[in-house]
């Protein structure tokens, strides 16, 4: 069993490394607003993300690191008007899970050397 000490810090490391969010509207990637990044119970980070003005189709919605990397991507499909704003959310939840049907080692079929 995975400790909660260690699915905190994985969850909050997690929430450290979100610098910022792009949005993918019309084809072409926008900085957004993140308006808030928080740890809830049972392990849930929350973002929420608000979109930039103007209106089109929005394809994609991207988390980055401070690194520029890529860490999150939600494809999507939503128009957005230009009289109302959008606040799109990611719930990125830790689960353990147990494996009821674990690998026998003597069917891995690996070799030794």
């Amino acid at each position: 069993m995975i400790h909660d000490n260690l699915m905190t810090r994985v969850i909050r490391y997690i929430k450290d490394q979100i610098d910022h969010a792009k949005i993918v509207i019309d084809d072409k990637e926008q900085d957004a607003e993140i308006l808030k990044a928080e740890i809830a119970p049972n392990y849930l980070l929350k973002v929420f993300v608000n979109t930039p003005r103007g209106s089109g189709v929005i394809s994609d919605l991207r988390l980055y690191d401070k690194g520029g990397k890529l860490m999150i991507s939600k494809p999507q499909e939503i128009t957005k008007t230009t009289g109302y704003g959008l606040v799109s959310s990611f719930y990125i939840q830790l689960i353990e899970r147990e494996i009821t049907d674990p690998m026998s080692i003597f069917e891995m079929g690996g070799r030794r050397g």
